[in-house]
C-alpha cells in the first residue's frame, strides 16, 4: 500500500532547495502483496537502478516472506515452509536474519538472498526469471576443495554479492579433516550448479606462481563486488615472490578465472606531492576496497620513501593516503597531513588512525565518485574530530562535520558521532547525492530521538529527511512518529550488495512509523535551474521567451512551433514555459548477451528531472568501451565482442549533455577452445586460464605434465583433476585376488563424477561389460568395489571416467 506525501514546498525559484518525496512501500498492518494474510513483520530492504526493491518480512498466515519488483506491484519470490522444496538441495524454509544480512536485487530484476535450510545451517538463493535456485549451503562440499564443507552463519555471508549475470559471490568459513585456522577461509562465486572456488586462505594468489595467500584468518572478509561481477580484495601475502620487506600485501581484482594481484606493496607510487622514490608500503587483510563496474579501485594504502612521515597509530605525518583509479592509472582523493577542505585554517585531514580500519568508511560510486570517513587533525576537539568528505569529478567537498549544528532541527542540536564502528553511515550514487546516517546530540537529544538521516548535495548542502523519535507529516495534517533509523550498504549506485541508494536519487529505509515497521523511499526530486522571462508581448506571429539559459521563438501558447532551443534545455511540446533536464543516461543493448565475436547495437535513453524517458538516435550520444572484452564500438553504438575464454560482462558507455551512463553486456564464450594461444588444442579455454593464468604458458598445453603426475594436462582436464597438483590423480588398481573374487580400488575420486568399471577377458573390442556405474557422493574420497565373480584364469578391468 503506497502513500505518496512531500518535505519541502516546490515554487517556480531556482534558489529553493529540491524538495524530498517520500513513499511508503509496505507497513505492518498492511495486506500483504501476493497474499491473504497481513503483514506482521518489515525487515531492511535494498533497491536498484531501475527503482524496484527486496524485502523480506512475516504475515500471519503464510510465515516468512520475500518479496520484490516495482513497490506499487511486489511480488512474492520466496515463502518460508513451503509445501514444495526450492529447486535444488537442501529446500529452502526458512529467512534468514535480516538484522544482520540484507537482500540483493540487481539492475535486471533478479534477486540474491540468505535463507535458513531444512538443516541446521543457512544458505544462499537467487530468483533469476522468476526461478528460485539454490546456490550453496551450509554442510556442502565445497568445489575445487576435496574433503572439505561449507560452515556458513550470518558472520561470514555478510559480504555476499549477485552479479548482473545471475552469478553470486560469497565467503565462507569451511570445514574439513585436513582444513586448519590456515586454509579454512575461501571465496566462491558462480551460477546455480557451477560455483567455483576462486581463492582460499594459504593457496598461490591467483595469476601467481611464488606468492600465497598468508594463513591469517579472514584474508578474504572484506570482499566487494560489483554489479557486473568484478571483485577486489585486499589480502597479506607471502612466499618467495612476497619475502622483501615492504612487499607482503596487494590488491586482487578481476572475475572468476581471471583475478591478478592488481596492485602490491612496494610499487612505486606516483602522484603530485609525493617523492620520486615512493612506495606502496601495504594494505592488510581487512582494509577496505570499493570496485565499480569500470573497473575503478577505492582503497587506503599507506606510504615510504623521502620525506614521508607518521606512524600507524599516530595523528600526524603524511604517510596515508586513499586513493581510486584503474591499475596503473592511480591518482590520490585525499592524504594524511594535509589542509581539510571547506574547514578552518589549521584543521587537517587524518584518513583513519590504523592499519585496520572498519570497511565502512569508503564509497565508490560508478562514475568514480567517491565519499569517505576521515578523522581531523590540528585545531579540534574530541568532539569535532570527525568528517564525511564527498569527492565530485575530482573536487573534495565537506559533507557533514561532528559537532555542527545539526541542519533542519532546534538550535543547540549538534552531530555528534559518525563513527562507523557502530553502524553504516553513508552511501553515495552517480548524480553526487550522499546518503547520512548521523547521531546527534545536545538540547532535547535522548536515547529516543538521537539519530538524523540526510541527503546532501553540492548546491542544496544537508536536507533532513527524517530524525529519530520525532513527527513526520504522512499525509496532509497527519503527523507519525519515526522509529530507529539504520543504513546497510556503504557502497555505490552499481554495486554487487544490499544498496539504500540508487541511481535515481532514492533511498530505501526500513524503519517505524507510529510503532509500525515499514520499508520507506525517500526521493531526492532535483528540478531544472531556470529562470522564465515572459515575453513583454505577443501576437499571431508569436514571441519571444528568453532567459540566461535558453532563447526560444513560439507561436502563441504553443512550444510545438518552436524554433529554437539551446542544448541544456527541452521544450515540452504543447506546454508552454514548461522545461525539463536531462539527469541520467540509460544504456542497453541488442542482443544481449552477445557472441563473441559478434555485434551488439547500444542504445541509449535520456532519464528527464520528472521522470520522463528521452530515446536517443544512437548517434547522438558519444559512446565508448569502459571495460571488459569489446574491440570497439561506432559512434553510431555498434559494439564489437572480443574473443573470450568464459562468458564476461563488459561496459558501455553514452555520453550525452555532459552526462554518462553505462550499460551492461554480456560476452558469451561461444567457442570454449579459442582464445589466443589456448585455442584448437581439444582443452576448454577457461580451464587452462584458471589453472595456468592468461596465455602464453607453455605448461597448459594438452601433452604438458607441470605437476609430474601419471597424467598429462588433456587427461586431467577430460577426468577433472588438478593439473598443478602432483597428488591430485586417479588410481586404480587390484588389492587382492582369489579364484572367484577379485577387490578393486579407486583413490582420489572426485565427488559429483560418474565413474564406469568394465571387464574384460581377452581385451577385444566389444567385449567390454560394465560392472559398476556410480557417480561419486561427497563424502568418500576411496571406494572398494569387489568383482565377485571375476574369470578364471585372466580378468582384465578398465575405468571410463565422466564429470557431470
Amino acid at each position: 500500500m503506497n502513500r505518496l506525501f512531500y518535505i519541502g514546498l516546490v515554487l517556480a525559484q531556482s534558489a529553493l532547495a529540491a524538495p524530498i518525496e517520500l513513499d511508503v512501500i509496505l507497513s505492518e498492518g498492511d495486506p500483504g502483496p501476493g497474499t491473504a494474510a497481513t503483514v506482521t513483520r518489515i525487515y531492511k530492504g535494498s533497491t536498484n537502478n531501475s527503482g524496484e526493491v527486496i524485502l523480506g518480512g512475516r504475515t500471519n498466515g503464510a510465515g516468512p516472506i520475500v518479496w520484490a519488483g516495482d513497490p506499487t506491484a511486489l511480488q512474492v519470490i520466496a515463502e518460508g515452509n513451503q509445501a514444495s522444496p526450492a529447486p535444488g538441495n537442501p529446500a529452502f524454509n526458512n529467512l534468514a536474519n535480516y538484522s544482520a544480512i540484507y537482500p540483493i536485487i540487481n539492475d535486471n530484476g533478479d534477486s540474491a538472498f540468505i535463507g535458513a535450510t531444512d538443516g541446521t545451517g543457512i544458505g544462499i538463493f537467487t530468483h533469476i526469471g522468476g526461478v528460485l535456485q539454490h546456490i550453496a549451503s551450509h554442510g556442502e562440499a565445497v568445489p575445487g576443495a576435496p574433503g572439505t564443507t561449507f560452515q556458513m552463519n550470518f558472520g561470514n555471508l555478510e559480504t555476499t554479492a549477485f552479479a548482473l549475470n545471475g552469478s553470486s559471490f560469497f565467503h565462507s568459513s569451511i570445514e574439513g579433516a585436513m582444513v586448519t585456522s590456515a586454509n579454512n577461509d575461501v571465496l566462491c562465486g558462480g551460477p546455480s550448479g557451477s560455483v567455483q572456488l576462486l581463492a582460499r586462505e594459504g593457496d598461490l594468489v591467483n595469476g601467481e606462481s611464488d606468492i600465497f595467500f598468508d594463513s591469517v584468518n579472514g584474508v578474504l572478509n572484506e570482499t566487494r563486488t560489483s554489479s557486473a561481477g568484478t571483485t577486489a580484495y585486499c589480502a597479506s601475502l607471502t612466499g618467495p615472490g612476497a619475502s622483501g620487506p615492504d612487499n607482503g600485501s596487494g590488491i586482487i581484482l578481476g572475475t572468476p578465472g581471471a583475478f591478478t594481484l592488481a596492485l602490491q606493496s612496494g610499487s612505486p607510487a606516483s602522484a603530485p606531492g609525493l617523492p620520486g622514490d615512493a612506495q606502496f608500503l601495504g594494505f592488510s587483510n581487512n582494509s577496505p576496497v570499493r570496485v565499480n563496474n569500470a573497473g575503478e579501485l577505492l582503497f587506503i594504502s599507506s606510504l615510504s620513501g623521502t620525506g614521508i612521515s607518521g606512524n600507524v597509530t599516530a595523528g600526524t605525518g603524511n604517510f596515508i593516503a586513499l586513493w581510486t583509479g584503474t591499475p596503473g592509472n592511480y591518482r590520490i582523493v585525499a592524504r594524511r597531513g594535509d589542509p581539510a577542505p571547506g574547514l578552518p585554517p589549521g584543521v587537517d585531514l587524518s584518513i583513519y588512525q590504523s592499519l585496520n580500519p572498519d570497511e565502512r568508511i569508503i564509497a565508490l560510486a560508478s562514475n568514480g565518485d567517491s565519499a569517505f570517513i576521515s578523522s581531523l587533525t590540528g585545531a579540534v576537539t574530541s568532539d569535532d574530530n570527525t568528517a564525511i568528505y564527498a569527492e565530485l569529478d575530482g573536487t573534495l567537498h565537506p559533507v557533514i562535520r561532528e559537532g555542527d549544528q545539526a541542519e533542519g532541527l532546534a538550535p543547540g542540536v549538534l552531530i555528534n558521532n559518525l563513527n562507523p564502528g557502530i553502524g553504516v553511515r553513508f552511501a553515495i550514487n552517480a548524480n553526487g547525492i550522499v546518503l547520512v546516517l548521523a547521531d546527534l546530540t545536545g538540547t532535547g537529544i535522548t536515547g529516543a530521538n538521537d539519530k538524523a538521516l540526510y541527503f546532501w548535495t553540492v548546491a542544496d548542502g544537508l536536507q533532513l529527511i527524517a530524525q529519530e523519535g520525532s513527527p513526520l507529516e504522512t499525509s496532509p495534517g497527519t503527523f507519525q512518529t519515526v522509529g530507529d533509523l539504520s543504513l546497510n550498504g556503504t557502497m555505490g549506485d552499481d554495486s554487487g550488495h544490499g544498496r539504500n541508494l540508487n541511481n535515481r536519487n532514492e533511498a530505501v529505509i526500513a524503519t517505524e512509523l507510529d510503532g509500525n515497521e515499514v520499508l520507506l523511499r525517500a526521493k531526492l526530486v532535483i528540478p531544472a535551474t531556470y529562470t522564465l522571462v515572459h515575453a513583454d508581448t505577443h501576437s499571431s506571429a508569436g514571441g519571444i521567451i528568453t532567459s540566461s539559459n535558453y532563447t526560444s521563438a513560439a507561436t502563441t501558447g504553443h512550444m510545438a512551433d518552436a524554433e529554437g532551443a539551446s542544448a541544456d534545455y527541452l521544450a515540452k511540446p504543447g506546454f508552454a514555459g514548461q522545461l525539463y533536464e536531462p539527469v541520467s543516461v540509460l544504456v542497453s543493448a541488442s542482443p544481449d548477451p552477445v557472441d563473441e565475436e559478434a555485434t551488439t547495437q547500444a542504445s541509449a535513453t535520456v532519464v528527464m528531472d520528472d521522470s520522463t524517458l528521452l530515446p536517443l538516435a544512437n548517434t547522438t550520444p558519444a559512446w565508448e568501451v569502459m571495460a571488459g572484452p569489446f574491440t570497439g564500438i561506432t559512434a553510431g553504438g555498434l559494439a564489437t565482442a572480443d574473443i573470450v575464454y568464459q562468458n564476461e560482462t563488459g561496459t558501455l558507455r553514452a555520453t550525452y549533455a555532459g552526462i554518462s551512463g553505462d550499460g551492461l553486456v554480456t560476452v558469451i564464450d561461444s567457442d570454449p577452445d579459442n582464445y589466443q594461444d589456448y585455442a584448437a588444442d581439444g582443452i576448454d579455454d577457461d580451464w587452462q586460464v584458471s589453472n595456468f593464468g592468461l596465455p602464453p604458458n607453455s605448461d597448459a598445453a594438452p601433452g604438458e605434465n607441470p605437476d609430474a603426475d601419471p597424467y598429462d594436462n588433456l587427461f586431467e582436464f577430460l577426468t577433472g583433476y588438478d593439473p598443478n597438483d602432483p597428488s591430485s590423480f586417479l588410481t586404480f588398481r587390484i588389492v587382492d585376488r582369489s579364484p572367484s573374487t577379485a577387490i578393486l580400488e579407486l583413490s582420489k575420486v572426485i565427488p559429483g563424477t560418474r565413474y564406469t568399471l568394465e571387464r574384460s577377458t581377452n581385451l577385444q573390442p566389444g567385449n567390454w561389460a560394465p560392472l559398476y556405474d556410480t557417480v561419486v557422493g561427497s563424502t568418500f574420497l576411496d571406494y572398494e568395489l569387489p568383482d565377485k565373480s571375476a574369470p578364471d584364469p585372466a580378468a582384465f578391468y578398465r575405468v571410463d571416467v565422466n564429470p557431470e
